[in-house]
């Protein structure tokens, strides 16, 4: 998973894995399957994230993961199903996140 403080499955109430038949996909419509894959697992993830949010809980999204460790651990090598994105959803832990981007900058200029 991402090396954030604010991500951490162990205190997530509920992990949600997206998987996806990724070989079958590919072998019935080509390299545009990559396209199809994408927007499914976009469109999984942005119902997550309404769903999380009409309950009041919270939501993170990880990409960045080993996905081949993941999938043996959920017993699916042999299936044709790989997991492309973890949500984590739970409480909202706004005390571990560590980045500030403000909406505006102000710039400040002296008069002489």
């Amino acid at each position: 998973m991402y090396f954030l403080d604010n991500y951490n499955v162990e205190q997530a109430a509920a992990v949600i894995t997206v998987l996806v038949p990724v070989d079958s996909v590919l072998d019935k419509v080509g390299d545009r399957g990559v396209r199809l894959l994408n927007a499914v697992v976009g469109s999984a993830t942005q119902s997550c994230y309404v769903a999380a949010s009409a309950i009041g809980v919270a939501c993170g999204a990880a990409l960045g993961f080993d996905n081949v460790s993941y999938a043996e651990r959920l017993g699916l090598p042999l299936t044709d199903e790989w997991p492309m994105i973890a949500l984590m959803v739970g409480h909202d832990r706004g005390d571990q996140a560590n980045y500030l981007f403000p909406l505006s900058a102000t710039t400040h200029q002296e008069s002489t």
